[in-house]
């Protein structure tokens, strides 16, 4: 909730009208709500479980990488989708990887849980 909390002033112009994500810019979202999202879901993840939320949270954490970057982390985005559409219940817990990651960069691990038998 918090990476879509940080992207608020972004989502309206001046005029009131609605902003597509692609077109925001990401200089009007807030970084220490980001990085606050950041390390709540890097706690997550070190529980060592993956679940709807934390594959949610790592989608969010793709999306706002351009802030970061610069550009969009597309590549990212579709592969957590696919992680979605591949676990047959939202509950079940897979095992993830622990590894220390850089900020933005966690979600990978995530995805790499998704295909773990």
């Amino acid at each position: 909730m918090l990476h879509a909390e940080a992207r608020r002033r972004a989502r309206r112009n001046e005029d009131g009208e609605y902003v597509p994500f692609a077109e925001q810019d990401p200089d009007q979202w807030d970084s220490n709500m980001i990085d606050e999202a950041e390390a709540l879901l890097r706690s997550a993840v070190a529980l060592g479980s993956t679940g709807r939320y934390q594959l949610e949270g790592a989608l969010q954490s793709a999306h706002v990488n351009r802030r970061r970057t610069g550009r969009a982390n597309w590549a990212e985005v579709v592969q957590l989708y696919l992680c979605f559409v591949k676990r047959k219940s939202p509950g079940r817990s897979r095992g993830i990887p622990h590894q220390p990651v850089g900020i933005f960069a966690w979600p990978l691990c995530l995805i790499s849980a998704c295909f773990i038998r």
